[in-house]
């Protein structure tokens, strides 16, 4: 098994294999995917992986919130971006 296993997500593998049911989880690396990939690419990965349209829209709707900028430290001076979307 891959990806952080909280005690919640113990808690419903052993929920799940006490009922005897499937159960299918996934994680994403916020801290990277959300600035390398772009939100429309993530928002059609969604979509094609056939999950529930509760979760697109909540992440559609998250996504409107994130931004992005990038800042470059030389010489003693900062030189920073505009916030992207």
């Amino acid at each position: 098994m891959h990806g952080p296993l909280n005690a919640k997500s113990k808690a419903i593998l052993q929920e799940c294999k006490c009922r005897k049911k499937n159960v299918c989880m996934a994680w994403v690396d916020d801290q990277k995917s959300f600035d390398i990939v772009s939100h429309r690419c993530i928002i059609k990965f969604l979509e094609l992986i056939v999950i529930s349209n509760k979760i697109i829209y909540f992440t559609n709707e998250a996504l409107t919130y994130w931004k992005t900028s990038m800042s470059l430290h030389t010489e003693g001076k900062i030189k920073e971006t505009e916030f992207t979307e």
